[in-house]
């Protein structure tokens, strides 16, 4: 004879066993995403560099900022035309919503323009840049927010994709075609 209690006793016990493995699995898993994404991170390995096909090429690429840091600016960028650290152009989303083009220039920025677009950088965004020779073309999501032209263009060799200055950022569906 089995005793109703007893039994109801054994499948709550067994039900709540059920869980708590569960939730230790998903901890795991949890733990080592973040372990990943962290040395992704702090090692650079996150990064992904695409030659520069020709003096004429678009970037599109999908952005989004996770955890920025605390200054506006620390957000995911998107450079292009990289000689190196001290030359290059990048794009960034501010925190407050405003679009930046910067130049790099041994070391010392030339800020090109500054444009309020009212984006949030914690959302998925795609950028599209147009580099036609020292013409420059932003858009995001579609819309056209910066159009200048670079008196002084420099060419570098390759767009780097990955660079933050937040505490941690994605991109996605990177392509770098000629135009």
């Amino acid at each position: 004879m089995v005793y109703p209690i007893v039994e109801s006793i054994k499948n709550r016990a067994y039900a709540t066993e059920v869980r708590v493995n569960f939730r230790k699995r998903a901890l795991v898993i949890i733990s080592i995403f973040c372990t990943v994404a962290i040395a992704v991170y702090l090692t650079g390995a996150g990064y992904q560099t695409y030659p520069v096909p020709s003096n004429s090429y678009s970037i599109d690429v999908s952005v989004k900022t996770v955890i920025a840091g605390p200054e506006n600016w620390e957000v995911a960028f998107i450079n292009f035309n990289y000689v190196d650290e001290g030359n290059h152009y990048y794009v960034l989303l501010n925190r407050d919503g405003t679009l930046e083009l910067t130049k790099v220039v041994n070391y010392e920025k030339q800020f090109l323009s500054f444009v309020d677009t009212g984006l949030s950088p914690f959302y998925w965004h795609h950028f599209k840049i147009l580099n036609i020779g020292g013409e420059i073309h932003v858009y995001v999501d579609n819309t056209h927010y910066i159009s200048l032209v670079d008196e002084m263009p420099f060419l570098g060799d390759f767009v780097l994709i990955g660079e933050v200055s937040a505490k941690l950022a994605f991109f996605k569906n990177a392509h770098v075609p000629k135009l």
